[in-house]
């Protein structure tokens, strides 16, 4: 047995432990490597720090039913489940994930009405725990619910699965997808070791389904937090065909200060994204915030000026100076 299973055993922690068959064989490549990091269980997670949350985006205040989080005004999250297929160390709903939870449709049925009676809504977000745990059936019937309510016109999933257990992504589940016209899938990746042979093909037969990838990446100190990484994973990213599209830093979640980096080299990472490759290449870099949401944290390139001119910079550091036309006619 390997070491770092053994020490599964004494693990002394409050948020429990989950690796799949897939992530162990990546783990037993290099025990102490990012992939063991945002997996295996560490001692510092027992440690708080004043600033830190067990809600950490204040998600609660937002839940409208018990299984519905509405928190921005024309999309709603369905939380399907509580469970994943692998519980990643930092998880920003420790609070809920890998809890018990009632299955009783009824807590689904409550969201259901919520939508129908907030026509407002037009983008529902699939997540949890992460909805592709649960069989085919099982999310056959919230597909074929929400394209019930006429408001409903987008769906999308968003999922660590891709990376923690390609295998699930099946051709019956591909043609479950086709079927109910799921259009969008986000997809959980932090670092380019987790874009195995597996994963890549598992992009592909999603992509060959007619579904539009994009992934969700976390910044985490000691996993990505170097530019060389960070570009590899984009530059790996693209190439599958999954779109990089958020950057996220790593948020003030009970427990997790050995994840956290500074926004400082965040910024300094995401700028030397921006320009050096394919600008469909490089994703939005924002913290999410309690009270204001996903704020951008990009570096500032453009400065304003009463007269209309504007000081310019471009990703090499090069200064111009543009004056806007007609601004003073």
């Amino acid at each position: 047995m390997s070491h770092w299973r053994e020490q599964l055993h004494d693990a002394d922690v409050d948020h429990p432990v989950r690796i799949t068959a897939h992530l162990a064989k990546l783990i037993d490549d290099d025990p102490n490597g990012p992939i063991a990091r945002q997996f295996l269980p560490d001692a510092r997670e027992k440690g708080r720090r004043p600033e830190e949350r067990e809600d950490s985006v204040a998600e609660e205040p937002c839940r409208v039913t018990d299984a519905l989080i509405h928190a921005y005004p024309d999309r709603a999250l369905l939380m399907c489940t509580q469970e994943c297929a692998a519980y990643c160390r930092f998880c920003f709903r420790k609070r809920l994930v890998g809890q018990p939870a009632d299955q009783d449709d009824s807590r689904f049925e409550a969201a259901f009405a919520y939508l129908r009676e907030h026509p407002g809504i037009h983008d529902v977000i699939l997540s949890g725990g992460d909805p592709l745990i649960l069989p085919d059936e099982r999310l056959d019937f919230f597909l074929t619910r929400l394209r019930e309510i006429p408001s409903v016109r987008v769906v999308r999933i968003h999922t660590r699965v891709l990376t923690a257990l390609p295998q699930r992504i099946t051709p019956a589940f591909c043609k479950l997808l086709v079927r109910h016209d799921v259009m969008y899938m986000n997809c959980h990746i932090n670092h380019p070791d987790e874009l195995t042979e597996e994963a890549v093909a598992a992009a592909g037969e999603l992509r060959h389904a007619g579904v539009a990838l994009g992934s969700q990446t976390v910044l985490l100190k000691g996993v990505n937090d170097s530019l060389a990484t960070m570009r590899a994973l984009c530059l790996g990213l693209y190439h599958a065909g999954i779109q990089p599209y958020y950057l996220f830093h790593c948020e003030s979640v009970a427990g997790c200060a050995h994840f956290r980096p500074s926004l400082a080299a965040g910024q300094e990472i995401w700028h030397g994204l921006q320009g050096w490759i394919s600008g469909m290449a490089v994703p939005r870099y924002v913290l999410d915030t309690p009270a204001l949401r996903k704020i951008p944290l990009y570096p500032n390139y453009a400065t304003a000026q009463a007269d209309g001119t504007w000081h310019l910079r471009n990703f090499q550091g090069r200064d111009t100076v543009y004056r806007e036309p007609g601004i003073l006619e």
